[in-house]
């Protein structure tokens, strides 16, 4: 038997309804999926395998991204419980290891997360130092306003 190794990456797709589409990208951004790509999806006719899969709408959203293999099993738990893919006909969620890969196209993904990772943790602290100024402000323009009140 062959010595298979673990893939340190995997792909998330996740098919939803129209209308679940926004709030599914939110989520797969809060999880840590990234490199995202989303599209619209129509199916060509209506066939018992769409009632089967439990996805009765021939026209969906496919959400596609990619995951640390070891963030998997967290991330499908929470896509299925956030998104109620366990309920029929809400869409579904599955993920396929990527293990042909070249180690220079995986570092450039890699390497691409972690560059993502710090612009939201830039975007974090930005707005976090915005809301302060914005609290500051309000309270100074507060003080400026029983000042003259008081002066008066």
């Amino acid at each position: 038997m062959a010595n298979k190794k673990k893939s340190p990456l995997d792909i998330i797709i996740c098919l939803v309804q129209k209308d679940k589409a926004e709030f599914a990208v939110e989520i797969m951004n809060d999880l840590d999926i990234f490199f995202q790509v989303a599209t619209i999806c129509k199916g060509r006719e209506k066939s018992g395998l769409l009632d089967m899969l439990g996805v009765t709408e021939t026209e969906l959203t496919l959400i596609a991204g990619f995951i640390e293999s070891s963030k998997t099993h967290n991330a499908m738990y929470n896509l299925c419980r956030n998104l109620e893919l366990y309920r029929a006909y809400n869409g579904m969620a599955f993920s396929i290891p990527v293990v042909a890969i070249s180690r220079k196209d995986l570092n450039r993904i890699l390497k691409f997360s972690v560059e993502e990772k710090e612009n939201k943790e830039n975007k974090e602290e930005k707005k976090e130092d915005k809301i302060e100024k914005e609290e500051k402000a309000s309270k100074e323009n507060k003080d400026d306003k029983e000042n003259k009140e008081n002066d008066s």
